[in-house]
């Protein structure tokens, strides 16, 4: 995985939740770890795309529970 983008996602996540960035993981499921909402989630989706300057498909957007999983979808999405 692109080293870049895993430090931008937190800091989206962060920003739109206030969770602190060293609190978030890979792992972290956005709404059992991180008690993210779903209307949460389509934001930070949205600020992702537009930071990471991709699109990411809305059946691919509904299956997104992990940081990771949204970090993989930018990276297959075409950001290098």
């Amino acid at each position: 995985m692109n080293k870049e983008i895993l430090p931008k996602l937190y800091g989206i996540i962060s920003s739109q939740t206030g969770i602190y960035i060293g609190d978030i993981s890979p792992d972290n499921d956005f709404e059992d770890d991180l008690n993210i909402s779903d209307l949460e989630l389509a934001e930070i989706i949205s600020l992702a795309e537009d930071t990471f300057e991709i699109e990411i498909d809305t059946e691919d957007a509904k299956k997104i529970r992990t940081v990771a999983d949204l970090a993989i979808l930018i990276e297959e999405a075409g950001f290098i």
